[in-house]
């Protein structure tokens, strides 16, 4: 419950009444997106005149001018802001009866107003809203309406308002000043005193889930609907926000749950009676902070001088935060949060059909929100991906599934805590890679560092790919691919005609041949130096042709994984000849002692010529032309 001092309204002086009518009318509001518009509704103003807002009445919607100056002013182009809501002076009700004021006169409008807290300013529109010589006067009460909320920054820039500043207490606000002064401190608000014997506590903070629950611990009703809520230094009216259940009408040991954005990680949490004074110890009612002590960056001082809080304490664990005390008891002994830490791993990569599946293996909830996705290096913020099921809170034990494009042959796929840093080891939380060694080209490097894998490990076989550890065992011997496999890349057909060479993976799983070489006469191309059909990452049953200078009556083709030798029978993975036995000339020596080809043999012209086998067969016999 809020109680006021006594307070007297501004006397409105004469009005004016040279038509004998009250002006109705509908408000119209003008759109937002006319705020650069040119509108030349200026009427005349004799310099003499100064039209003040001298009484602002959120309560009743009232807001009430006066001409300071010893001239007749013309208002009737004028136009109200409040928020960037535009209303003209000619459209709005009011209780005079013209738009000339005299020296002295008052006038008082009708316009919907926020209760606890708005900007109101007034224009002379002979230019735009973000003009400053267009804007005639202005004040802000209850909370700093700068940036997008509203026109504070063309009143700073005017010179008649202070950055960061707004008008302190209840509603009425009355100008104190002479006309020619400005800003906050020309203006008193009613005083809004606090009920001390208040018996509304904040009752758990879900800051995964942005809840907080009030409950009145008292014996009697408590209107909170000029309550405000305070966390980092950024405040909330009660009756601005979303009200999950229950009402701002607390019977004795009621509850009422909202929602509000509250930091995951660190967060102070403030109830005050009012938005009188958020420094002012008198105007706490309840604090609570966690994850650390997040010192000036929120209210812990306030509630330190009102002793309801400890300097420097914050209660660790995970949320929900709970209060375990009565209405008497405060500080962190008497709230509790949830004991353990989240622990959220990759459980299956399925590049097939593009589907990613997290869990958390760890005993405490997680809000994954944040993290982002890593694979050969394209990143993706999980917040910004609809779960196919699941939701962003991971709970213990829980899985959710996301759909995310991946290579269907060959990636690595990483989970960062955050965008902050994705080479930084300290942000990675999970990794792995399959179908081949994707090096410099994704972050296993990162992952390497951080203790999560193996360099040049890689998970063969088919996916999907499933992870069978128990959350806190890392590398590739935890995964298992749905099928086991192996690539088995071969020579499919030479065609030295056209000077084509066209391989086959025989295998049935994936493989990246970007570092193979051909061999030609002891002329060795690599093949990423090629003209190709298609991209050196060979899925199974795949085909690729590749375009090679051949030499067209007889001539050596060797398939090598790497140019580390080529003379070494452990670095040759293919072999034929064709036309006459090259012998010397070529790398036959080397393909009889990895046995696959026989001492002399070739493949008689004329061409092209096509390999017949399974790909485990070898020999000039399973080449034909």
């Amino acid at each position: 419950m809020v109680t006021f001092k006594k307070w007297s309204l501004l006397q409105t002086g004469k009005l004016c009444s040279k038509f004998g009518a009250i002006l109705t009318a509908a408000i119209m509001m003008v759109s937002c997106g006319d705020d650069d518009d040119d509108i030349d509704t200026a009427g005349s103003i004799d310099g003499a005149s100064n039209i003040r807002i001298v009484e602002v009445d959120a309560i009743n919607d009232q807001i009430t001018l006066k001409n300071f100056g010893d001239a007749d002013g013309d208002i009737s182009s004028y136009f109200f802001c409040n928020q960037r809501r535009y209303v003209a002076f000619s459209e709005t009700e009011n209780n005079g009866s013209d738009f000339i004021l005299t020296p002295n006169e008052e006038i008082s409008f009708t316009i919907s107003i926020n209760d606890n807290a708005s900007d109101v300013a007034i224009y002379n529109r002979g230019g735009a809203f973000t003009s400053a010589s267009a804007m005639v006067d202005f004040m802000q009460y209850g909370a700093s309406f700068a940036g997008n909320g509203g026109r504070e920054d063309v009143a700073v820039e005017k010179g008649i308002w202070t950055a960061g500043e707004f008008v302190e207490g209840g509603s009425p606000y009355a100008y104190e000043g002479d006309g020619a002064t400005n800003g906050a401190s020309t203006w008193e608000a009613q005083e809004v005193l606090p009920d001390e014997s208040s018996t509304v506590r904040l009752l758990s903070i879900d800051p995964l889930n942005d809840v907080v629950t009030l409950k009145n611990f008292g014996d009697t009703e408590e209107d909170i609907s000029g309550y405000f809520f305070c966390r980092r230094k950024g405040y909330a009216g009660l009756s601005t926000l979303t009200v999950v259940s229950g009402d701002l009408l607390l019977s004795s040991d009621e509850e009422v749950q909202f929602t509000i954005s509250v930091d995951d990680t660190s967060s102070d949490f403030a109830l005050y009676a009012n938005n009188e004074g958020f420094a002012n110890a008198d105007n706490i009612i309840d604090f609570f902070q966690f994850g650390s002590d997040i010192g000036d960056d929120g209210r812990i001082s306030v509630a330190v001088e009102a002793g309801i809080w400890d300097a420097g304490e914050f209660l660790e664990g995970n949320a929900p935060f709970i209060f375990e005390g009565g209405v008497e008891d405060f500080g962190s002994s008497f709230w509790s949060g949830t004991t353990g830490s989240a622990r959220v791993r990759l459980l299956s990569i399925d590049p097939i059909q593009d589907k990613v599946v997290l869990k958390n293996f760890g005993d405490a909830p997680q809000d994954i929100s944040g993290y982002f996705f890593c694979r050969r290096k394209a990143y993706a913020n999980i917040g910004g991906i609809t779960p196919t099921n699941g939701d962003f809170i991971l709970e213990p034990n829980e899985e959710v599934e996301f759909t995310l494009s991946i290579d269907d042959n060959s990636s690595d796929v990483a989970i960062y805590l955050n965008n902050a840093g994705f080479g930084d080891a300290a942000n990675m939380i999970d990794f792995m890679q399959f179908g081949d060694d994707v090096d410099s080209d994704g972050r296993e490097n990162v992952a390497v560092a951080a203790g999560l894998w193996t360099e040049n490990d890689y998970i063969n076989g088919v996916g999907p790919y499933t992870y069978g550890g128990d959350g806190s065992a890392n590398g590739k011997s935890e995964w298992t691919p749905a099928e086991s496999g192996e690539a088995k890349v071969r020579l499919l057909s030479v065609d030295p005609a056209t000077d084509l060479v066209t391989l086959k993976n025989f295998g049935n799983a994936s493989k990246n041949i970007s570092e193979y070489f051909f061999c030609l006469r002891k002329i060795y191309p690599a093949l990423s130096s090629l003209e190709a059909s298609g991209n050196l990452i060979l899925a199974p049953n795949e085909e690729l042709e590749l375009t090679v200078s051949i030499n067209d009556t007889s001539s050596d083709v060797g398939l090598y994984i790497n140019n580390s030798g080529f003379a070494s029978s452990a670095n040759i993975l293919d072999f034929m000849q064709f036309g006459e036995d090259v012998d010397g000339a070529g790398r036959e020596n080397v393909a009889v002692e990895a046995g696959i080809w026989t001492e002399d043999e070739f493949v008689s012209n004329p061409g092209p010529f096509e390999y017949s086998g399974n790909g485990d067969q070898r020999g000039a016999s399973f080449w034909e032309n």
